[in-house]
């Protein structure tokens, strides 16, 4: 995992070192926000936008490996290191991609945002996502972390099984929305496939542990 962190912060600073290039030819204040077709409706300062980018990137790699070393079950995170170190490195290169498109958008006469990139890179985390979430064992940090699935390491199991291929299902149906479907419902469909991906593992957790301990 410590690998995974330097690459991390060598991200962050990949985002500063471009930043720093294009700083002369950035606008001030630059955009941080766009509505649903792309345009751009909210604003920060230069070092405000600048720096966005860059400090999730360094926060994730520095402070998710200090989180873990509080977790109680030190074994699991042993055994679902590799897997947490390929979340922690595509969260990194998800944001990293983020700040190469708010860069482009900050320098693009219009201001526009790229929103079809956008929603590919929110696909392709969560089919990162999808592919490693059955690899993690239980903890209080990482992975889908219900009262039912902390409480009972079959329904951990199983609920991450099904988080995988929701994930999955999720990262390729928001690329195949972004890619097909008209601007004007893309962001509500992609809402809406994300909060599936949130809700329907939690909810199934919740139904698998009233059936295993309601025959006890």
């Amino acid at each position: 995992m410590r690998a995974t962190s330097l690459l991390g912060l060598l991200l962050a600073g990949l985002q500063l070192l471009v930043a720093a290039v294009l700083w002369p030819r950035l606008p001030d204040p630059m955009p941080i926000h766009w509505g649903l077709d792309g345009t751009a409706d909210g604003f920060g300062s230069k070092w405000l936008a600048v720096l966005l980018g860059p400090g999730w990137t360094a926060a994730i790699a520095l402070l998710l490996p200090l989180a873990l070393r509080f977790e109680r079950r030190q074994e699991h995170i042993r055994r679902s290191a590799d897997a947490i170190g390929v979340i922690q490195l595509a969260l990194a290169a998800f944001f990293t991609g983020l700040h190469g498109l708010t860069l482009r958008a900050a320098l693009s006469p219009d201001l526009h945002l790229q929103a079809g990139s956008l929603t590919v890179l929110v696909g392709v985390l969560f089919v990162v996502l999808g592919n490693v979430l059955p690899r993690i064992r239980s903890n209080r940090l990482v992975g889908i972390r219900t009262p039912w699935t902390l409480a009972d390491e079959v329904v951990w199991t199983q609920t991450h099984r099904l988080g995988g291929w929701c994930g999955v299902a999720t990262g390729l149906l928001v690329v195949l929305t972004g890619a097909f479907a008209p601007p004007a419902v893309q962001f509500g469909a992609i809402l809406v496939l994300i909060l599936l991906f949130a809700l329907l593992p939690c909810g199934y957790s919740w139904w698998l542990f009233r059936q295993l301990h309601h025959r006890q």
